[in-house]
């Protein structure tokens, strides 16, 4: 992918990784996490990261102006786990309906690129099925292709 990203910090086992988001409201720390759930299933964590107290806000909103640059430094981040993690699954959903349909659209936003590298999977229902758009999904899954 071509996009704009930030400078990523990496964590020694490539699951935790820093950004800055910087735009109109200034410098917000971010932060994205893959925890393993299952088998070979890892949960995406996404939020703003306070270093201070080291909490992460899953559900804040910072519009700081950069979504795309953010949005593309995330699909990076998830190159850089299936470089070290090929064979894992990465699960992720929402923690508001907004943020669902925020994932929503960039994976509509990125679908075709995303299709070069990776299978994605959407569940309704508790049914996982291959990504379609125009699907209102609960949650996700993407699988690297081989």
């Amino acid at each position: 992918m071509n996009k704009p990203t930030y400078q990523i910090q990496f964590s020694t086992n490539n699951r935790v990784f820093r950004f800055k988001s910087i735009g109109e409201n200034g410098v917000i720390h971010k932060i994205v996490q893959f925890r393993k759930i299952k088998d070979n299933i890892y949960n995406l964590g996404f939020g703003d990261y306070d270093p201070i107290t080291k909490i992460v806000d899953d559900e804040a909103r910072s519009n700081n102006g950069d979504l795309e640059k953010i949005l593309a430094t995330i699909i990076s981040i998830i190159a850089v786990f299936f470089d070290s993690y090929p064979d894992t699954i990465i699960y992720f959903e929402g923690s508001s309906p907004s943020r669902i349909r925020l994932y929503q659209i960039v994976i509509n936003l990125f679908h075709e690129e995303l299709l070069n590298s990776y299978q994605i999977f959407g569940t309704v229902n508790e049914m996982i099925e291959p990504f379609k758009k125009n699907v209102n999904y609960e949650s996700f899954y993407i699988k690297k292709m081989f």
